[in-house]
């Protein structure tokens, strides 16, 4: 196995409460039993790799605090160096079940607490972890709204883990527009958890490559609650250099932006991943403006990616068989009609790296006297420019027949149950007023005469 050097950095407070219900705990070297790290220290990865958690915790006054305890104090027990043998990381598959079985694990602990103490009834928590194996991956588990990002130069942010939560629901199913996501009101709801008595915790887990210079985020929802991806993103950009100074960075950001809750984060960094072969995990181009949720289905198997490019061949190769058949259309002509679309196309053009275009390309084309086979070479490319351009629209825009809602005061739960309260005292009052017509209670018919002139 080469090598694999990392790095890391964390912090974890109370911030914008009283009380801090956020934990977290990491191993740099889960074959040492030691759990523990040093900031900004080059580490090996071990056989066993490493393993990096956040729990947010709740409940009120302490209960909180307890069941984020407990999760991380489980996960502590269960990666033990003599529970991780051979049998839990001789696959991928193997070890995203141990990670599963593990939060599961976490789930029950916290439940029976809750259940054996009064004042620690309905607590709960949520979790991610991430496990750096020794294979070259980093394995990913989480349940609730706590969160993992990948940060690579090459890719910028992208958001690993999926939101366990009610806002995310509404955005999954088409009813809300995910750039609406990060202000609408009930976000914090999560629909995952630890200790939930009426169910057993469902963790998600996925598995990614590791990269040389890939720095990933774990944080709680103090921290993602208060900086969008776009912040994020440009904060840890402008401190590859130093973990300690880009957690120090973020933190900054986040009381400025003006917290409300514990915030916890842990960044690892890795330095160097030998020449391990590592497939490209992003064949859908990033594009730095789209809406901050983004989603886990980004990252593609190999055997997906194969099949993505094999169909895409096979289109272009359609696409251009018929475009042969009928004249020569210049790109930069049809860029010139007024739609609607003209802006996205721009945007979607730049995003997807077309070449650039030369002076000499620009006066060939100004020059009536273009060869017959310069012309088909830019038929060609401005065929598959427009191609790439429409599939990518496609991907980003949201289906005209999938319905968007805007923030409304209809749209919670709770704001539903005011207005309901406020109908049934309407309803009352209009029925006492009807009663004490009929039967002439308190003089009413004299004050309804004053009030109506009769």
């Amino acid at each position: 196995m080469a090598d694999i050097i990392f790095r890391l950095a964390a912090r974890c407070e109370a911030a914008g409460r009283p009380n801090n219900e956020d934990n977290f705990l990491i191993s740099d070297n889960l074959e040492s039993g030691e759990w523990g790290f040093l900031t900004d220290k080059e580490i090996t990865l071990s056989d066993k790799g490493a393993l990096l958690v956040v729990a947010d915790g709740m409940g009120g006054m302490k209960a909180g605090e307890v069941a984020s305890a407990l999760a991380v104090k489980t996960i502590k027990e269960w990666f033990a160096p003599a529970n991780i043998t051979d049998k839990v990381t001789n696959t991928t598959k193997s070890v995203k079940d141990y990670i599963r079985k593990g939060i599961q694990e976490a789930d029950a602990v916290i439940k029976k607490e809750s259940a054996d103490n009064e004042t620690k009834s309905g607590m709960g928590s949520t979790i991610v972890l991430s496990w750096l194996t020794g294979q070259g991956q980093i394995v990913v588990g989480w349940c609730g709204d706590s969160r993992a990002y990948r940060y690579n130069p090459k890719d910028g942010l992208i958001l690993l883990s999926h939101d366990h939560s009610y806002v995310q629901e509404l955005v999954d199913n088409g009813k809300l527009d995910a750039s609406l996501a990060f202000d609408y009101p009930d976000k914090n709801i999560i629909t995952r958890s630890l200790g939930n008595p009426s169910k057993k915790a469902e963790p998600d887990i996925k598995e990614f490559y590791l990269r040389s210079g890939d720095i990933f985020l774990l944080c709680s929802d103090g921290l993602s609650g208060v900086l969008r991806d776009a912040e994020l993103e440009t904060i840890i950009s402008h401190n590859t250099e130093s973990l300690a100074a880009c957690r120090e960075a973020l933190w900054t950001a986040a009381f400025e932006a003006g917290w409300e809750d514990n915030v916890t984060l842990i960044l690892c960094q890795a330095l160097k991943v030998g020449d391990m072969p590592v497939p490209e995990p992003d064949p859908i181009p990033f594009i730095s403006s789209q809406p901050t949720l983004r989603q886990e289905n980004m990252f593609l198997s190999e055997e997906e990616i194969k099949e993505a490019e094999k169909s895409a061949k096979a289109a272009e190769a359609t696409e251009t068989a018929e475009t042969e058949k009928s004249e020569t259309i210049d790109f930069e002509d049809n860029a010139n009609i007024e739609t609607p679309d003209n802006k996205d196309i721009t945007v979607i053009k730049s995003a997807v790296a077309t070449p650039a275009e030369t002076p000499e390309t620009a006066e060939t084309k100004e020059t009536p006297e273009t060869t017959t086979t310069t012309e088909t070479t830019t038929e060609t490319t401005t065929t598959t420019e427009t191609a790439q351009t429409q599939e990518t629209k496609e991907t980003k825009e949201p289906s005209p027949e999938e319905p968007v809602i805007e923030p409304d005061l209809l749209n919670s739960p709770g704001k539903k149950r005011r207005w309901m309260v406020i109908l049934v005292i309407l309803a009352a009052i209009l029925l006492l007023l009807f009663l004490a017509y009929r039967f002439n209670l308190f003089d009413s018919q004299i004050i309804i005469n004053n009030w109506f002139g009769k």
